[in-house]
């Protein structure tokens, strides 16, 4: 069943590289290594439900979809984790609508959930953020 959501989330580490149809959130989440950029895509399809962090380590999840880049790429000694999510629908789960990156401590915009973790928890004066979402 086709749902109006985001359909697809993607990292950049150029702005320049993120395809038209997709929308930057232009902010750097890895601010003391590698430049990376979150877009996403939205549209009707196959929405995301589900947003968590990866821990490198951890065994290969069939349930998520995990994003190929660290996101904490260049930052020495500095956890390495990823960006996953999933399509699943469950009952009761809902289609994420937008997504956003705040910095910890500042309220959420109406509607908002944020995911409990903050971006840059390993690396050491790295800008503290949260991601965020909205659902249907």
């Amino acid at each position: 069943m086709a749902i109006e959501g985001i359909t697809a989330l993607a990292t950049f580490s150029d702005k320049d590289e993120v395809p038209g149809t997709y929308k930057l959130i232009d902010r750097n989440i890895n601010s003391k290594g590698k430049a990376l950029y979150l877009a996403y895509e939205h549209g009707l399809g196959s929405a995301l439900t589900n947003l968590v962090f990866h821990l490198a380590w951890a065994q290969k999840s069939t349930y998520y979809t995990v994003l190929k880049k660290n996101l904490n790429d260049g930052v020495h000694d500095a956890i390495p984790f990823y960006l996953a999510y999933t399509k699943e629908t469950e009952e009761g789960s809902k289609a994420i609508t937008d997504i956003d990156v705040i910095k910890v401590g500042d309220p959420l915009p109406q509607g908002f959930h944020k995911v409990d973790l903050n971006l840059n928890i390993s690396v050491p004066g790295g800008e503290a953020l949260n991601l965020i979402f909205k659902t249907a």
